[in-house]
């Protein structure tokens, strides 16, 4: 496995109303973390999720430290994704909410 993961952050967003109309800001609270590594061993791309509750307060380290510890125990195999870019695309398509 690849020594240094590569981090997904995604956020939640909540309505605003501004004077204009209305649009959507980062919400402080839930989110989730994505770690990606490639492993040559299986030749793709494998990834741990850790995902922060909608009532606390999301912090990306601790985020990043849960998806690292979990590469190595809960991960997933990712397919068919030649490059890091390619991965980050397809797991933002199938995790985003």
């Amino acid at each position: 496995m690849q020594s240094k993961p590569y981090f997904i952050h995604i956020r939640n967003t909540q309505a605003a109303e501004h004077l204009d109309g209305f649009d959507y800001e980062i919400s402080p609270l839930g989110g989730m973390t994505i770690a990606v590594v490639y492993s040559p061993e299986l030749e793709a791309h494998i990834y741990a999720v850790a995902k922060c509750s909608d009532k606390e307060n999301y912090n990306k380290k601790v985020g990043r430290a849960i998806a690292t510890g979990r590469l190595r125990t809960q991960c997933y195999v990712l397919n068919d994704c030649a490059t890091m870019r390619e991965a980050e695309m397809e797991l933002r398509s199938r995790l985003s909410w």
